[in-house]
């Protein structure tokens, strides 16, 4: 998102990646360690040194190592999940804006509902400053559908650790000292007023998401029934979201979807 849709406003230092292949997982099983091949052959070839990260059940995780400018090297994360393999809708190729003399063309890239419906889902699970200033972004841009929008952010809820029907608006905050630490040095753009009272520009940016979360919440409806049925009887039931039977497909076989369903009804004793 910070490379393809906004124009670069702050230093990303990691790659996120979505496998997209087989949408089976014992397809998936048998492709990924060829996938996992090919990006470790891209990285000797470009010259980093790499580190392989301890990993969850999502995907594989690298930090790399390279020469800069400065004595001191740096460094780059490459995450790949193989959870999100099911696109809620078309992937298309798309080039980045421009860094410099550097531009990556026909990128296969989400949809931008998709990327702004998991980053607003990133800002209420795990509160970091990034998070805080992407959504910002996101809750200002023009052209978002706002059922699109709506929809991707209860499907990324329902995916996520944290029970969905707790969020509010109100779980937006930040840190003072980690959004001047993290986020101010990162800023390409050099905004005055952020270097010389960041506390109140991060009061800005709160404020102003919890406004912008009206796009997303409180649920409706439908949108709660979908949650309740999901974390309380492991149901799948994607047409209380959308009545486009394409997108119902995509939902119902959401990997992360289908996991959670299952263990609500093992853990419960549903059938």
């Amino acid at each position: 998102m910070n490379l393809f849709v906004f124009d670069v406003p702050r230093l990303s230092v990691d790659i996120d990646l979505n496998y997209v292949g087989a949408e089976d997982r014992d397809g998936m099983l048998s492709e990924r360690p060829e996938v996992e091949q090919a990006v470790q052959a891209v990285f000797a070839r470009e010259g980093f040194a790499v580190r392989r990260m301890p990993e969850e059940h999502a995907g594989g995780k690298w930090s790399l190592r390279y020469a800069s400018a400065s004595s001191q090297g740096g460094n780059l994360e490459v995450d790949i999940n193989f959870m999100f393999r099911v696109p809620l809708w078309p992937v298309r190729a798309c080039d980045s804006h421009r860094v410099g003399a550097w531009q990556a063309t026909g990128i296969p890239v989400l949809d931008r509902h998709e990327l702004a419906a998991g980053k607003l889902v990133a800002l209420l699970a795990r509160r970091q400053v990034r998070d805080l200033f992407d959504s910002h972004r996101i809750l200002r841009m023009d052209g978002l559908d706002p059922h699109h929008l709506r929809t991707g952010f209860v499907v990324y809820g329902a995916m996520n650790k944290k029970d969905w029907r707790t969020v509010s608006a109100d779980d937006v905050d930040f840190d003072p000292m980690d959004l001047a630490r993290r986020l101010v040095p990162t800023l390409r753009v050099n905004a005055v007023g952020v270097q010389a009272e960041p506390a109140e520009y991060g009061e800005r940016l709160v404020r102003e998401c919890r406004e912008g979360l009206s796009a997303v919440l409180p649920f409706t409806d439908p949108e709660r029934t979908f949650l309740d049925l999901l974390l309380e009887r492991g149901e799948i039931v994607p047409k209380l979201l959308t009545a486009d039977e394409s997108l119902q497909g995509r939902i119902q076989h959401q990997p992360l979807l289908k996991w959670k369903a299952l263990n609500v009804r093992q853990h419960k004793g549903l059938s």
